[in-house]
């Protein structure tokens, strides 16, 4: 009995020495220089993807971004207050260099209420008038606005009734103008009988009245970079007709009109870092699998080469078809019913990160299913983590483009400026944020985020309006399940093996301390901000 006990002993203390203990460092802190530059965002609305990302990204260029006051942002359903936030920043732009802007957050008061609130002429006026002052003041203002999504907002009764009728209204009404026929006018006038004329019109009217302010907005494109995103949208529907009778003014040659909303302030924060720079990115781009090329993606309003063309010629990146040319890799992995990620999809990642090719990965899925994932057959092959550039997964691939292209441009720009000696801080910090987006778009939206719901439903908690107890103990119950996950992601190569290497130094991640916090009475987005700690050997 004793040898079978020394024997089990034996074997435990094999696998933590041979699988599971981190290797002997020395603590050492990785930090970068705090930003001398400063520049105004009016972001798109508080939440994280639109305030915390853009800033992220900002701080590795050495920026850091003014953002207004918390108590002037909107709140889920509550509104930023639109009239002090347009003096907030009548006053702040006058110390600034640079600004960043969103219409909807000084005209809406943020993204969601652009889906709800029909801006009157004066409230137009009043944002146009304030945006022309500014750009006589700076000639490196950045303005975007967002065309609203295809569907209703379904926080609104009685309109999210009518939400599948009125989506497919809109798509139905596009496609009889676009292509005259027979079938899709019978499902136009379907449904354009059974949706009630007041919504139906209150519905039309949110498109019209973005139609008239974005071709207002349009006059400003001489004097700044002017982008025109759409909300969730689709091949097909009002989004898109809204889109192209804006295209078709005459000074829309002026400014950009493209598919995206979340995103496009961090599009932009690269931008302005880019054009410091003069740089120009050699970006080659990968499909896991080529058909994918030409599919759209859910919420998209182009196809994803269409998309991935945008992402690049909005941030001044050029595409080449040389991979050994490139700077960097732009690997997308787009899972759908026809192709799931293998061995040969990850035998390519470990390719590229064999060369030392600077990797950026968009990782997304047509039916939101982990096994159209690339990242678990990643970790399930224990591939080296800390050893990509960029990674995102989020619920769009607009989102996760936006965000894995900028931090992959903006690294390889940043370490050819940085002395050699910041070279550590730099990849830790780069790490840090492939971390947030490892634990975010995976761990919680992909594995946790849908039985979660499911678990307050079934104990009648409304998962899209929590009471300030019922958040409490979801934040509680979250913070509990990501700690997990970082502990056990940090036990594979992400902590294993050093993420850099220099003159005879190996640095480890060692430890990933972090918050988990709902930033709004709901679950549909998480705000994680890891705090990793390192070491030297």
């Amino acid at each position: 009995m004793r040898k079978i006990l020394f024997f089990i002993l034996a074997c435990l203390m094999l696998f933590y020495f041979a699988y599971w203990r981190l290797p002997s460092t020395q603590d050492v802190v990785l930090k970068l220089p705090e930003p001398e530059e400063k520049t105004i965002l009016v972001p798109l609305d508080s939440r994280p993807v639109c305030t915390t990302l853009p800033q992220d990204i900002a701080y590795v260029t050495g920026v850091q971004l003014i953002l207004p006051p918390k108590e002037l942002l909107d709140k889920y359903t509550k509104p930023a207050n639109t009239d002090f936030l347009r003096i907030w920043l009548k006053n702040e732009a006058r110390n600034a260099k640079s600004s960043i802007i969103s219409t909807d957050l000084l005209l809406h008061g943020g993204l969601l209420h652009g889906r709800t609130h029909l801006a009157n002429e004066e409230e137009q006026t009043q944002v146009i008038a304030l945006l022309s002052e500014l750009t006589k003041e700076q000639s490196k203002a950045k303005i975007f606005s967002i065309v609203p999504r295809l569907l209703v907002s379904d926080e609104i009764l009685p309109d999210a009734w009518y939400w599948y009728h009125l989506m497919r209204y809109s798509e139905a009404l596009d496609t009889s103008l676009t292509f005259g026929d027979f079938a899709s006018a019978q499902t136009y006038a379907k449904y354009d009988a059974e949706i009630p004329a007041e919504i139906k019109a209150k519905y039309l009217n949110i498109f019209k009245a973005s139609e008239i302010f974005n071709t207002k907005l349009l006059k400003l494109g001489s004097k700044a970079d002017i982008l025109i995103g759409q909300d969730d949208a689709a091949a097909f529907g009002l989004p898109r007709m809204t889109t192209e009778r804006i295209s078709l003014n005459p000074n829309a040659s002026k400014a950009r009109l493209t598919s995206g909303a979340d995103e496009l302030a961090t599009l932009l924060v690269t931008k302005n870092y880019l054009d410091k720079q003069a740089a120009k990115p050699k970006i080659y781009v990968q499909y896991a699998d080529s058909r994918s090329k030409f599919m759209y993606a859910p919420y998209m309003s182009m196809s994803n080469d269409q998309a991935v063309r945008e992402a690049l010629e909005i941030i001044g990146a050029i595409e080449v078809a040389d991979e050994q040319s490139a700077d960097i890799v732009l690997f997308i992995n787009y899972g759908n019913d026809n192709f799931k990620p293998n061995k040969n999809t990850v035998q390519s990642i470990q390719n590229y990160l064999v060369q030392e090719k600077p990797l950026a990965i968009v990782d997304n899925s047509q039916n939101f299913d982990t096994d159209e994932l690339l990242l678990p057959k990643l970790i399930s092959e224990n591939i080296e983590l800390n050893k990509l550039t960029a990674y995102a997964g989020w619920n769009t691939l607009g989102n996760s483009l936006g965000t894995a292209l900028c931090q992959a441009a903006v690294f390889v720009t940043r370490k050819a400026e940085l002395p050699q000696e910041l070279h550590p801080a730099l990849y830790g910090e780069n790490l840090r944020l492939n971390i947030n987006r490892f634990l975010d778009d995976y761990y919680y939206q992909k594995l946790k985020h849908a039985s979660l719901a499911h678990d307050l439903y079934v104990n009648y908690i409304d998962s899209r309006n929590l009471d300030p107890d019922d958040k409490t103990m979801v934040e509680h119950h979250l913070m509990a399940y990501t700690s997990l996950r970082a502990h056990q992601i940090l036990h594979t190569n992400l902590g294993r093996t050093p993420f850099y290497k220099q003159e005879g130094k190996s640095y480890y991640l060692t430890d990933i301390i972090h918050s988990t916090q709902l930033p709004w009475n709901r679950i549909f987005e998480v705000d994680i901000k890891a705090y990793p700690k390192f070491g030297v050997k």
